[in-house]
Order: C-alpha cells, then sequence, then structure tokens
C-alpha cells in the first residue's frame, strides 16, 4: 500500500505513554506497507490519539471499532 506521508516515521512524535516497543510495532508495519488498527481496552488509553497522528501525517490507521472483520 502507497502511503501520502508528509514525515518519516523518525520524524513522528508519539505520546511518552505510548512503549518504544509498540512505536517499533507501528514504524515496521508503516515500513512494510500495513494498514494499521489501533485497538485497546475501553478506557483511556491513548487509541485514538495515537490513530490519529498517524492519519495526520498521511498513514492509514484505524480503531478497531472502526473497522468490520469478515471471516470467508
Amino acid at each position: 500500500m502507497k502511503f501520502n506521508n508528509t514525515l518519516p516515521i523518525s520524524k513522528i512524535t508519539f505520546p511518552d505513554y505510548i512503549s518504544p516497543k509498540k512505536i517499533k510495532e507501528i514504524c515496521e508495519a508503516i515500513k512494510s506497507g500495513k494498514v494499521i488498527i489501533i485497538k485497546g481496552s475501553q478506557k483511556a488509553t491513548g487509541k485514538t490519539t495515537v490513530t490519529n497522528i498517524l492519519k495526520e501525517n498521511g498513514f492509514v490507521a484505524f480503531e478497531k471499532f472502526e473497522c468490520v472483520e469478515i471471516g470467508i
């Protein structure tokens, strides 16, 4: 998938509460051209913040509740 990103991945600033391990996972997904689905518990975990940061920088990202999973 081709992204319309405006910044290199290394220049994106994530909130401090997002672990380096999760940031690495996000960067690996971006480098491999994957669409990112952010999921987590139903409380303030930063899901919407991270999703918006990615979208604002031209990457394809969704929160899990925005998606429909269909098994075939």
